[in-house]
């Protein structure tokens, strides 16, 4: 049901899969995992940390990436929509070490497909919480 509200209203093009998830703690270390099976596949993403959060600095690269109050889905020729998003400062921690086993075609469609294999410029880890999510508004 919240994959066809999103769809239809926000345009966001969701789907709905199973995840799994696995944090371990270990002393002052943690390792997250998340696991799915899609379209045939399976594809993975991990990461690991050994230090306590921050919240970032407004003009970080972090801040830019995590702090969003705000969405904008493409127009397609439409009108544009935007929706406010609501959540308290997320902590940030530095990436030890990650990993990716992902078809970036098979997930977000053919055109994203070059990214298989690619090493990501930029990498975060951070907390999350709960989100609230405006109605859209046409603009």
């Amino acid at each position: 049901m919240v994959t066809g509200l999103v769809r239809r209203v926000y345009r966001e093009n969701y789907v709905t899969t199973s995840l799994s998830y696995k944090r371990v703690l270990d002393g002052d270390l943690t390792n997250a995992r998340y696991d799915m099976d899609y379209e045939g596949r399976h594809h993975s993403i991990a990461a690991q940390t050994h230090l306590k959060p921050s919240l970032p600095d407004p003009e970080s690269a972090d801040y830019f990436f995590v702090e969003r109050y705000w969405g904008s889905p493409g127009g397609n020729g439409e009108r544009v929509i935007v929706f406010d998003i609501e959540h308290v400062p997320w902590g940030i921690y530095d990436v030890d070490s990650y990993s990716v086993d992902a078809d970036f075609g098979v997930l977000y469609g053919e055109e994203w497909g070059f990214l298989n294999g690619c090493t990501p410029e930029y990498v975060t880890w951070c907390d999350g919480s709960s989100v609230g999510i405006s109605w859209p508004v046409r603009t």
